[in-house]
């Protein structure tokens, strides 16, 4: 009798070009949006990078509806700390340019739906699905936020 071992199948990633949106909050709804932007080698992770939403739909009262926009999450540069510290120990910085958000590599345990397509994981501690491409509800400007 011979012993074959069987090996886990690789995990089914997102493509690259994908989306996954979080959603998360406590008494508003915070809607934050990653790009897959590459698989890593060894095909069990994939590349992530923070990115923008828009408003989709006009906010209607407390709710507004928003979806991926056309770029990174930008990150501001600013100049060093000149002259003396504040009242609070922050001395004025200036903004000096913009830059896009830093990709980062997530390895996580996905779900899978009954294809073995990924549905959802967790980012950065909150909840996660494939955006399946309707827009998110968020808890409008102003209620909360």
């Amino acid at each position: 009798m011979t012993v074959t071992a069987i090996r886990p199948t690789a995990p089914v990633l997102p493509p690259v070009g994908a989306f996954l949106a979080t959603s998360w909050g406590y008494d508003q709804t915070n809607v934050e949006f990653y790009k897959v932007v590459g698989h890593t080698k060894s095909g069990k992770s994939v590349v992530l990078q923070p990115w923008c939403s828009q408003l989709q739909d006009e906010s209607r009262g407390s709710a507004e509806y928003v979806v991926p926009a056309g770029r990174p999450r930008q990150i501001a540069e600013y100049a060093p700390l000149e002259g003396a510290a504040g009242e609070y120990g922050w001395g004025r910085r200036e903004v000096t340019g913009y830059h896009d958000a830093p990709t980062f590599v997530h390895r996580a345990r996905w779900s899978h739906d009954a294809d073995g397509a990924p549905t959802a994981t967790t980012v950065a501690g909150h909840y996660a699905t494939v955006w399946d491409g309707r827009p998110c509800y968020a808890t409008a400007a102003g209620w909360g936020h």
